[in-house]
């Protein structure tokens, strides 16, 4: 088999000419004067440009000027051409440099680009300039556009159309703000919502200056400009809140439009970002578009001499469609704590006038999506993850739905996996399988992760609480909104930071009482004006003894910022077995202010060990009327250890300085005690035991070869007796031991026995055993009387020397010489 001949041919295709570039090409920038206008929309606005061609320009040859994407010349533009040569003449020196273009001989403008023949040629000698009129575009430059908005570009042309010369000019930017949006919480017809409002200046807006904010007809805000919020809380993202002193009025052009106006003493600055947000009231028909609404304008202005003057304007911000509302839509959380996973369930029904919601017959994916507030999210599976038909990255099912619609769970429109999520974001779907239909209340749970509520992401979620749901079609694997409907937002309640617990006593026996001490940071600010409290819950069997009305002498202690408040600033009451100690006399108590509360306790008559659930405290700052503010839960306490009973300490010598005070010990358990624990016997500060005269008989194993002995503790007022066989209740146990007495009587005269295991674990205790007075003899001791007289009333003089140092004690009130008004002492 023979193929085809191959043929083999040369064709030239024409190739085209580059042009060179221009000797120069500028735009010179101009004022008022000059005719420029950079405001958005002006019709006349005087461009001043000038060009030097490489290349002469031949009688009839053409200039064509590009400018940026939505600027517009006239159709015959020619009025619209004006010199420039005596502008830029007057600059400087007054050299003449420059030189106005030839006689045009026609001027034809499409759109953005304008072509300019001429009379007469174009020299490369003459440096030309001139001024073009052209209309300023309303809308903004696209962002995707491939050349930013101040470059404008500049081509000659012969008569036959050759390129000659070009080049690339950066011109100017409009007085249009670098950012302008408007982003609404929910997007039902005739709800009403906060929109958050972004603004970026481009010039300053002076003091007294404005913005001036117009939604689209229908829209309503309301004035004074009800839910008005100056700052966003995003200076960490970059924005920066509006001056304090902005106020609020209704614009001249009605109830959509009001103005946001500075005082003498602020201003806004160019190139900060500003958010803030409104509250608006949305018209009660949705828009006719389901993707599309009627665009907003946004503008700012200066006051002059002649009145109120624009600066910048937006009129043609991106606005937002309105649709169709359900009949309802319920969010009900299981609990308000912060930081924990909780199950959320929603309600949902359709209105009559919406009918079924068709999913089966329809190809498009549906789904009913559920937007929560800032900081919410839904927790997901592990996995590799799937992609969903809308735009919305990889999505992960949740982690806890449950559909609850008994006793017909076959009509719920989603399957049991059909929830989906991604990380951390602050929506979730359920992927619809079967129609919506009117009447039915379908209802299920998600599992929700509340997030940690700090001060900011408090302020930050207040602004923001609204839950929506959203029943939407994919088309194109973007989501569009065919009904919707929002809910008020419940609070999660902050949970306060930092709380440690802690007792005076470290190891405190039933029936003892002690000083409690709780640390924290307070993450909602208190005040006094509305009633603010610290609520304190102790477990059941600890009792709170500061507050009580017969106790008057009991400690309570706020400590504010680190400061000791005064007892005028706060008031403390006992209520139940907690207390509440309420703020005072204006005080307050600031956000993230650390606090201590200080107070008395008795421990109680129930054994608590610190890690059971039974040992857990709260804390909670209340408002007046009972309002939760920030809570914290499960507090862990410390341990209230059983006690001895009939703990009782005999002296045989209370003498001072005595080394022969042979005092029994006498004690009985409360549960049974293994063999091998240990008892730890504590004096007073002053006192010294001896453990080689330790006398156990009374013990357990006193007979045995290993018997009950002891040894020295940690210091001369400790010692550590074992027990080699195990005690047992109802038992009255004693030993002896040797006490070395002090000079006199300690402050604090309580002694403490202490039955530890085997593995050096308190299994009872009695810190608060009565001691005994030491009594001493003073050295010298003389009285004289001042008179001898019978009868007469006498003063008498004592003199007495110590022999030892004596130190701070509360004799008077130990013994019966206490001196009152009848008989002063």
């Amino acid at each position: 088999f023979v193929g085809p001949e191959v043929v083999e041919e040369e064709l030239g295709i024409p190739g085209f000419r580059l042009a060179t570039e221009f000797l120069s090409a500028l735009y010179h920038p101009g004022t008022e004067d000059t005719g420029e206008d950079l405001r958005v929309g002006v019709a006349d606005n005087r461009a001043m440009l000038s060009m030097q061609p490489s290349t002469a320009v031949i009688a009839g040859g053409e200039l064509r000027i590009t400018a940026p994407y939505r600027f517009q010349f006239a159709r015959d533009c020619t009025p619209y051409v004006y010199g420039a040569k005596h502008i830029l003449g007057s600059i400087g020196d007054g050299s003449n440099l420059y030189s106005d273009l030839p006689p045009v001989t026609s001027c034809i403008g499409v759109r953005n680009v304008v072509r300019l023949t001429f009379a007469e040629d174009l020299d490369v000698a003459i440096r030309y300039t001139f001024r073009i009129g052209v209309l300023n575009p309303l809308l903004p430059h696209p962002e995707d556009w491939p050349f930013p908005q101040n470059v404008w570009r500049f081509e000659t042309f012969d008569q036959a159309g050759t390129p000659l010369n070009a080049a690339q000019v950066e011109a100017f930017y409009l007085w249009a703000f670098a950012r302008a949006t408007v982003e609404p919480l929910v997007l039902g017809a005739g709800e009403e919502t906060l929109i958050t409002v972004e603004v970026e200046p481009s010039l300053t807006v002076p003091p007294l200056g404005f913005l001036r904010i117009a939604a689209p007809l229908g829209f309503e805000i309301p004035v004074p400009c009800e839910g008005f919020q100056r700052d966003s809380f995003a200076t960490l993202a970059g924005f920066v809140p509006l001056p304090s002193a902005t106020t609020c009025v209704r614009g001249p052009e009605g109830d959509h439009v009001v103005k946001l106006r500075l005082d003498a003493f602020s201003y806004l600055a160019a190139s900060l970002a500003f958010r803030f947000r409104l509250l608006v009231r949305h018209p009660p028909q949705p828009t006719a578009m389901r993707s599309e609404g009627a665009p907003w304008s946004i503008s700012s202005g200066e006051v002059t001499d002649l009145g109120e003057s624009f600066l910048e304007r937006n009129p043609a911000v991106v606005g937002y469609p309105l649709h169709e509302l359900l009949k309802s839509f319920v969010v009900q959380p299981e609990s308000q704590r912060a930081e924990v996973v909780v199950p959320v369930t929603f309600q949902v029904s359709l209105h009559d006038s919406l009918g079924t919601f068709e999913v089966v017959t329809t190809t498009e994916v549906s789904f009913l999506i559920i937007d929560m507030p800032l900081y919410f999210s839904v927790p997901v599976l592990p996995g590799d993850g799937i992609e969903p038909v809308a735009n919305t990255g990889v999505m992960r099912h949740c982690r806890d739905f449950t559909p609850l619609v008994p006793p017909e769970p076959e009509y719920f429109p989603s399957d049991a996996d059909g929830c989906y999520a991604g990380n951390g974001a602050q929506s979730f779907r359920l992927k619809l399988v079967r129609n919506l239909l009117v009447g039915p209340d379908y209802t299920f749970a998600v599992g929700v992760l509340h997030p940690n509520i700090t001060s900011l992401v408090q302020r930050q979620i207040n602004q923001v609480n609204v839950w929506q749901v959203r029943l939407v079609r994919t088309p194109n694997r973007q989501d569009v909104t065919y009904t919707t409907q929002s809910a008020q937002g419940y609070r999660v309640l902050p949970l306060l930071q930092g709380v440690r617990l802690s007792s005076s006593t470290r190891t405190l026996s039933v029936g003892a009482s002690t000083v409690v001490s709780i640390n924290f940071q307070a993450v909602s600010a208190l005040v006094a004006a509305r009633g603010d409290a610290f609520q304190i819950a102790p477990p059941p069997s600890v009792r709170s003894l500061s507050g009580q009305a017969n106790l008057t002498s009991t400690l309570c202690q706020l400590w504010n910022q680190g400061q000791l408040e005064p007892e005028a600033n706060f008031e403390c009451l006992a209520v139940g077995n907690g207390l509440t100690v309420r703020l005072l006399a204006g005080q307050g108590v600031p956000e993230e202010a650390g606090v201590q509360l200080d107070f008395e306790i008795s421990a109680g008559n129930v054994p608590l060990a610190a890690d059971t659930e039974e040992n857990r405290w709260s804390i909670e700052t209340v408002d007046g009327v009972g309002t939760i503010m920030d809570r914290a839960l499960d507090i862990p306490g410390f341990t209230i250890y059983a006690s001895l009973k009939n703990a009782e300490l005999i002296p045989q010598d209370v003498s001072a300085m005595s080394y022969a005070n042979h005092a029994e010990f006498r004690f009985e358990v409360s549960s049974g005690v293994d063999g091998g624990s240990s008892i730890v016997v504590g004096a007073p500060s002053g006192f010294a035991l001896y453990p080689l005269t330790f006398r156990g008989a009374e013990l357990p194993g006193a007979n045995d070869e290993v018997a009950p002995s002891a040894r020295q503790g940690a210091s001369s007022a400790e010692a550590i007796i074992s027990l080699p066989v195990a005690l047992v209740t109802s038992v009255l146990y004693s030993f002896r031991l040797t006490i070395g007495n002090p000079p006199v009587s300690p402050p604090t005269n309580e002694w403490s026995l202490e039955i530890r295991s085997p593995s050096n674990e308190t299994l009872g205790i009695d810190t608060r055993i009565p001691g005994f007075l030491v009594q001493s003899e003073f050295n010298t001791s003389i009285i004289e009387a001042q008179l001898d007289e019978p009868l007469a009333e006498n003063y008498v003089h004592i003199t007495l020397a110590v022999s030892q140092r004596l130190l701070a004690d509360s004799i008077l009130e130990r013994s019966t010489c206490v001196p009152t008004v009848e008989e002063p002492v």
